[in-house]
């Protein structure tokens, strides 16, 4: 037998090149092999967050940069150039890059994309570092997003090279400021406050009628205590801002939904792939947030604004009153306005621009006479002047300051739940105090039961006395459905009290059995009556005592302010006001009911729409290039003095959101600015009559401590 062949008859093999390596050595090599390469696959992706020092604890800009498509055809590069002098121009800004800096190229979308593009993706590549070196140079740009689909990513998906880490190293960025789609910034402040950002191109869901809706989704599937201060992101070419407060947090938050530069401008050429699928115009680039650090004694701030002007009016304003505070003149300064340039503006209701409603609007007159305990009993209410409700309400308010509207409403007057402390509290500190303060006084202040209740009449009373407070002030009270209950058409038994023979009151607790007179006669008990609140008009009651004008549902508000001078040559801002929201509010949405509102029940559209019957509260900016007012009308979604939501029926009661919400409105030309919380609302109005009463004063540059040159 030869010696190769082994005892089973088989060939034997002695040696083989290379050796075979045992399963256990592969599994081995394998998972060192993936783990060393899942470390190089996590070094290409964006970091999951990235903390950034701040070079003070003074205010922060950051201002969204997104969709700017560079070398599209549609792409109006000139808007770009003022998003990145805008950026340089402010010491205290920062740029946030959200995606899509180039137009990219795609061979399936040949007709919108490739033939509708200048320069191949390298050389868009190359103009778009070029054009960003600078401000990367002087350290103005906070962080870049990435690995997201989109035009950036086509190169991505088309070559496998990371174009975000490719453009990074043109300009010379840092590459650790390169976040995932969905990553975080945490800004750190040298006193100790980080303020954190969540950044996408495109986050989770979307909605037809609210740019922000993937970013509140993100929010609520994360606990409070994990949330970022503010969410941003781009993709859609569609503006939002939103700051919302929701039930049973702590804090608010807010969302930015960016614009785009691409598309945009009527002068250049609209973006074929939205035409395509039915769009026109896309909304334009501005959005960014001002961040106020927490400093001794002051809890952080944050101020999200829609456009380039609303940003640089609001971080002047607080750089101001940043500067006043540091000085310790906050308070000199405001005297002195108040005192040199005015103290309370003029507020005068226009007649002849105004209009009454039709009788579907009117209440009921009271009836003349009641039944009472058998008889007929005038009713004293019967010949009470009756109130119309107003479609229309006009003021021209003359003033040289800010005004700031606060839009009040849910403190449910009467129920076991009712605000009346927080209300008052309230409208003296921010309302009274300040005769720069106007307030419009929304749905449910009485409580949808008050009229049913013994003590209607108090409760009435109650809210007379808090409106009366400030009446001059006062721009409307709202007839809402808790007014126009039936229950106030009818008596109600408020107690009892008893009569003697002569028609006396008397206290029946004097009396006791076998009771008798002098002559040693038994006395005759006393009567028991009956005592009741007559009907009457709620609303007719509350105008009358206050001689404050009634509103409906959706009734037009609208208002000059400015200086002495004729109303047209001052600027109009205009509101819808709402009751309930048509069954179309919703649960986790703030401002989507008020949105609807705006879309369908408005025809010419008004500056802002606010009211609501939800528990959550909040503002959103929105873009609309067909409003002739503004481009970015305001939607505010009021909050609960009550201290428990009545609208979500009884198996639902939760705590309502905090109030104070309410708009700025600035003098002579056309600035509206939104405010969510009483603490922001106050903060803001002090900023903005700041800067204006110094202005006026003539003392910019002295209180700032700047040499004129």
């Amino acid at each position: 037998m030869s010696t190769i062949e082994n005892r089973s008859g088989r060939w034997g093999v002695s040696g083989a090149v290379p050796e075979l390596i045992t399963q256990a050595e592969i599994n081995k090599l394998f998972l060192d092999i993936v783990e060393k390469s899942q470390k190089i696959e996590r070094n290409y992706m964006g970091r999951d967050e990235v903390d950034l020092n701040t070079r003070t604890s003074g205010s922060m800009m950051l201002v969204c940069g997104s969709d700017l498509h560079i070398a599209s055809l549609a792409t109006d590069h000139q808007k770009v150039k003022d998003l990145f002098s805008f950026v340089m121009n402010n010491k205290n800004a920062m740029l946030v890059l959200l995606g899509d800096e180039i137009e990219g190229l795609k061979e399936k979308y040949m007709q919108t994309n490739t033939a509708r593009t200048v320069l191949d993706a390298h050389k868009q590549m190359d103009i778009m570092a070029e054009m960003l070196r600078p401000l990367v140079e002087a350290d103005k740009i906070a962080a870049m997003v990435s690995g997201y689909w989109g035009h950036n990513g086509w190169i991505e998906d088309s070559s496998t090279i990371n174009p975000w880490i490719l453009l990074a190293d043109k300009m010379g960025f840092d590459q650790r400021r390169i976040i995932k789609n969905g990553g975080r910034i945490n800004f750190r402040f040298p006193n100790g406050y980080t303020h954190s950002e969540t950044i996408w191109h495109n986050p989770a869901g979307k909605s037809k009628f609210d740019s922000v809706y993937g970013l509140r989704n993100a929010v609520f599937a994360t606990s409070e205590s994990s949330r970022s201060n503010g969410y941003m992101s781009a993709h859609l070419h569609r503006m939002g801002v939103a700051k919302e407060l929701f039930s049973g947090a702590k804090t608010s938050v807010y969302f930015i939904a960016s614009g785009t530069a691409k598309g945009s401008s009527p002068e250049k050429p609209a973006d074929r792939f939205g035409i395509k699928l039915g769009a026109t115009w896309t909304d334009p680039l501005g959005q960014g947030v001002i961040v106020e650090p927490r400093k001794p004694g002051r809890k952080e701030k944050s101020y999200p604004f829609a456009s380039f002007e609303q940003g640089q009016k609001a971080n002047n304003a607080l750089r101001l009153l940043d500067w006043v505070e540091s000085k310790g003149m906050t308070a000199e300064l405001l005297e002195k306005i108040r005192a040199e340039v005015e103290s309370k503006p003029k507020i005068t209701l226009i007649d002849k621009r105004s209009k009454i409603s039709g009788e579907e609007h009117t209440e009921d007159t009271p009836v003349d006479v009641v039944k009472v305990e058998g008889g007929w009993v005038t009713n004293p209410y019967s010949k009470m002047k009756m109130k119309p409700t107003y479609d229309t309400l006009t003021y021209d308010v003359k003033s040289k300051l800010p005004v700031t509207l606060h839009l009040l409403g849910n403190t449910r007057l009467g129920s076991s739940s009712e605000g009346y402390e927080e209300l008052k509290k309230y409208h003296e500190e921010l309302v009274v105090g300040n005769p720069h303060s106007l307030v419009v006084f929304l749905r449910n202040m009485i409580d949808t039961e008050a009229g049913s209740s013994p003590q209607r009449m108090e409760i009435l009373n109650r809210f007379r006395d808090v409106i009366n407070g400030a009446k001059d002030q006062t721009l409307a009270i709202m007839m809402c459905e808790s007014m126009r209950n039936s229950s106030w058409r009818f008596k109600v038994k408020t107690g009892e009290e008893f009569r003697d023979a002569n028609g006396n009151v008397v206290d029946i607790e004097d009396f006791g059995e076998g009771d008798v007179d002098e002559e040693g006669k038994p006395m005759n008990k006393p009567k028991k009556i009956n005592l009741y609140s007559m009907p009457l008009a709620p609303g007719s009651y509350l105008s009358n005592a206050t001689e404050t004008p009634l509103i409906h549902h959706l009734s037009l508000i609208e208002f000059t302010v400015g200086p002495n001078g004729s109303i047209n040559e001052k600027p109009k801002y205009t509101g819808r006001l709402a009751d309930k929201l048509m069954k179309h509010a919703s649960y986790s949405r703030p401002e989507f009911g008020l949105k609807r509102m705006y879309d369908l029940y408005t025809q010419e559209k008004p500056g802002f729409v606010a009211g609501g019957h939800m528990q959550h509260a909040g503002s959103m900016m929105f873009y609309d290039g067909s409003n002739a007012e503004t481009k970015t009308p305001i939607l505010i979604a009021p909050g609960w003095f009550a201290k428990y939501v009545d609208t979500l029926g009884k198996g639902n009661v939760m705590p309502g959101s905090a109030p104070g919400q309410a708009i700025i409105f600035m003098p002579g030309t056309y600035f509206a600015y939104p405010t969510v919380d009483a603490d922001e609302t106050g903060y803001m109005q002090k900023a903005f009559t700041l800067m204006t009463g110094v202005e006026l004063l003539g003392l910019t540059d002295q209180v700032m401590g700047r040499r004129r040159k």
